[in-house]
Formats: structure tokens, sequence, C-alpha cells
């Protein structure tokens, strides 16, 4: 689906596509740390549940870890320990309860061990990781988990219907049309943006906003010199100056430069 650098991500099973994002890796390289620059993490909505190991010649996982990574606010930059593989799932921000039995307002701009914050599915789902023998084991494992949680826990109707807008407000990216997403739910923008705010930790409008940012991102990674104007009418802005104001709002940088820093912050992995 989208890949720069070490980091890659990767659709999910169609049964789950409605409570994952994606599926993502990430493959630090083996030379010492200060050879590599580390990876630039942009702001972004979701919860991702992370197995991070080393892994030997057999494919045994060594050092394994599952990180519960919050929802960034600030962009940032990551520096990876030196041969650690990351193997992923990102979790839309309604379902943080249901599935992963957190609050992601509870772990925004925060990297966390699983295990100690959910020591029930935590330490099992450690247990099973840290079985498995590659990359593609690891995912399937992290989605068998996600589908007997959604089965085990059903959402409420609040999620449910939060759920239901924010499918919208990922398709469109328009800040401008929240009220259309309101009165297609049969309620009140005010409630929209309550029910909103206490899932996820946004209203509505800056969690669109966030999405739209994220489409720019991926659409801007795939080409060595993104043309902003064009990508500024793909993506809803009134004009390119538009689009640079709010990159700046929500990375702290001009367009240009935010895309020159991850493209030189990620390095191709050598495995």
């Amino acid at each position: 689906m989208h890949q720069i650098g070490a980091y890659r991500e990767l659709a999910p099973p169609a049964s789950l596509a409605r409570v994952i994002d994606v599926a993502w890796v990430h493959r630090a390289p083996s030379q010492q740390v200060d050879a590599y620059p580390g990876y630039l993490v942009a702001p972004e909505p979701a919860v991702s549940l992370c197995f991070a190991c080393r892994r030997s010649e057999q494919g045994s996982a060594e050092d394994p870890k599952i990180l519960l990574i919050g929802p960034v606010r600030e962009t940032r930059a990551y520096l990876p320990v030196p041969t650690r593989r990351m193997e992923a799932i990102r979790v839309h921000p309604e379902w943080s309860r249901a599935i992963l039995g957190i609050d992601p307002r509870d772990h925004t701009d925060a990297l966390d061990d699983y295990a100690v914050v959910q020591p029930d599915r935590g330490r099992m789902l450690l247990e099973l990781l840290r079985s498995t023998r590659s990359a593609e084991e690891s995912l399937t494992c992290l989605f068998d988990f996600v589908g007997k949680q959604a089965r085990r826990h059903m959402p409420d109707g609040a999620s449910l219907l939060v759920h239901r807008g924010l499918q919208q407000v990922r398709r469109s990216r328009r800040p401008d049309r929240l009220r259309q997403v309101a009165d297609g739910l049969g309620i009140t923008p005010r409630h929209f943006r309550r029910v909103v705010a206490e899932s996820t930790g946004l209203a509505p409008r800056a969690y669109a906003r966030l999405e739209r940012f994220r489409g720019v991102l991926r659409d801007a990674d795939a080409t060595d010199r993104p043309l902003w104007s064009d990508l500024a009418a793909l993506h809803g802005f009134a004009d390119q100056s538009h689009l640079t104001r709010e990159v700046r709002r929500l990375s702290g940088m001009p367009p240009g430069r935010l895309h020159a820093e991850r493209r030189r912050d990620s390095s191709p992995s050598d495995s």
C-alpha cells in the first residue's frame, strides 16, 4: 500500500478492514545507531500494536516486546534499535477500547509495554508472538488476536455510531463536510463532536485534518518531487498556500522540508 525506506504498509485481511487501518513493518538496519538517522514519525490519530524483536538466523525471536504506540500529536524522530524488526497493526481509534482495552487518550505520544498496560491480553499475546519465526507469522498472530477480540468484545452503540461517521470522514478527508456526516447519522453536529472526542481524543474536524494530512504525505512519499499544487487540489485544499499552512501547523515544517526529512530519515532495510 505504501512504502518509504525501511517502513512498509500492508493491507489487512478484508474481514478486519473496518477495525484495522493498515498492517506495517519496519526493519532497522544492522549498522550502528549513529550510522542510521532514524525515522520521522508524523501526526497520526490511530493506535498501533507492535511486536518488536531481533530474529536469529533460525528465525527465533530474541528480546521480544509487545509495544502499544499511542496516537501521535507532535512530529518526532524515532531511532529504532539496530537490527530490530517490527511488525504491527494500526487500529482505528474508535475500536481501541473494544479490541485493545485502552483509551487512546491515555496513551497520546506514548510508547508503552502492552503486557504491562493490559497484562491478561498482553502477556498471552506476547507468548504467542514469541513462538513465531517470521514477519508473516507475527502479522497472522496479530490479525488472529484482533479477530478474537472483535468477536469477544462487541462494541456498544456509541462506538458503532462513531465508526460509521469516521469511516465517512476517512473516505472524504474533508473537514467542511462534517455537518453532512452528522446529518447522515441522524444526530446533531454537536452530538457528533462529543462522541468522536470521547472515542478518539480529537474533535471530528481535527481528525479529518489529520486524515487529509496523512493522505498528502502518502502521495508525496511516492515521488521525488511532489507537485504541491496538484496535491492541494486532489486533497481538497483551497490552494497550495492552504496546504502549506496546514502542513506547517501539523508538522512544524513546510511541505518541501517535511518531504525531504522523511526521505532522508528512511534508510532502506539491509535484510
